[in-house]
């Protein structure tokens, strides 16, 4: 099904991550997802995800039920590319 599940941290040594929250299916179709942190100055971490399309950003919400908003195209072309760092 190409389940997402976000593990939010808790700041915590004994227990480090809350419970899994399920951020949807369909995520299969990326061929690399990449949690860059906050790319925008929002205080919220942001997604980078390629596929046969290109390159998509998701914004963060900060909202455990909805982490993301939808997806926009920042780029073609990403085909070529095996790896994001």
């Amino acid at each position: 099904t190409g389940e997402l599940w976000l593990y939010a941290g808790t700041g915590k040594t004994a227990a480090p991550y809350a419970r899994r929250t399920p951020i949807g299916p369909g995520w299969n179709t990326y061929t690399h997802l990449l949690g860059v942190g906050d790319l925008h100055g929002d205080g919220h971490n942001d997604l980078l995800a390629t596929d046969p399309t290109g390159l998509w950003y998701y914004e963060g919400t900060g909202n455990p039920q909805a982490p993301f908003k939808p997806r926009t195209k920042i780029s073609d072309g990403w085909q070529a590319y095996n790896t994001l760092l």
